[in-house]
């Protein structure tokens, strides 16, 4: 099936001898507390405003909608976010904010986008992607496959219009990646990759459905970063797509389960981090454009 997993591993390989990232398992309330009392490295800065990208059935809104579980310490209903059809659920430019058991609203926002599709005319354009990432697309705007966002959708956008960090979000269980990760879906995120790179604008991957693509997880999450077929798949991505494997996360997302699972929260929550240290570090030095209010960060 293309470039990432023309060659499946068995689901059963034996584990690693090492985990190859370390997770300090049972501190889940330790990283939530982190989370909500983060501090912002630029006082322009609101909210550290996160993009996830990825084909159809990925798991973007699955990966949200975890999250939001997750500080909210308690099982939200996800009826409504599971692509059908192999068409994308979200239409439209969505901005998740999270909150904690209180009702206070955290540090940062996660941006939503329409899935990537196979075909011309299919999915998310990659344009309107690069103008996500540069604060040019409002909330609200409906994306259509077949013309892309007006260049002056949001011609001012602000230090919290900018997408402070891009994750890339892949499922890697075999069923779904031998549909919706063709070699021309490769292709788009390299270029929005580079893209990405071009503006610095840091961007990681999130593995989503680990425990469908090797049994051992499936029973254990703690196992997935033991696991060799996630760890040689997550290899394979970060060859085809140039990301380091210090930027590769895989993840579990809330799909089946009726109560919340701390070693999943663990997972999602150390993800989550990385992603927003990330993130913080970005907008330490980036400052408000000066003179013209035309003027804007990155050129459209």
């Amino acid at each position: 099936m293309g470039l990432f997993w023309s060659k499946t591993s068995p689901p059963t390989d034996p584990m690693m001898e090492t985990d190859w990232c370390e997770i300090n398992w049972g501190q889940n309330n330790e990283m939530k507390r982190s989370l909500r009392k983060l501090q912002l490295k630029n006082p322009a800065v609101d909210h550290l405003r996160i993009l996830v990208v990825g084909p159809v059935g990925g798991g973007k809104s699955s990966f949200i909608q975890s999250m939001k579980g997750i500080f909210l310490d308690r099982m939200i209903n996800t009826a409504c976010t599971v692509a059908t059809g192999g068409k994308s659920f979200t239409k439209t430019y969505t901005t998740n904010q999270f909150e904690d058991e209180r009702g206070r609203n955290l540090p940062f926002v996660i941006s939503d986008v329409m899935g990537l599709e196979n075909g011309r005319d299919s999915g998310v354009q990659s344009r309107d992607i690069i103008r996500a990432l540069k604060g040019h697309i409002k909330e609200g705007y409906t994306f259509n496959p077949v013309m892309q966002c007006p260049v002056n959708d949001n011609s001012s956008p602000t230090l919290n219009d900018l997408v402070h960090c891009l994750v890339f979000v892949i499922p890697i269980d075999n069923s779904t990646a031998n549909w919706c990760m063709e070699n021309d879906l490769i292709r788009r995120m390299q270029n929005i990759r580079q893209v990405t790179c071009d503006l610095g604008i840091p961007h990681v991957v999130i593995l989503t459905k680990v425990d469908l693509a090797c049994l051992h997880v499936k029973e254990d999450i703690k196992l997935v970063y033991k696991s060799q077929t996630i760890y040689r798949k997550a290899q394979a991505c970060s060859h085809a797509l140039g990301v380091p494997m210090s930027c590769i996360f895989p993840v579990k997302n809330y799909h089946e389960e009726k109560e919340l699972n701390p070693d999943m929260d663990a997972v999602l929550l150390f993800t989550l981090t990385q992603i927003l240290d990330y993130a913080n570090d970005f907008v330490k030095n980036i400052k408000e454009p000066e003179g013209d209010s035309n003027d804007s960060f990155f050129s459209m």
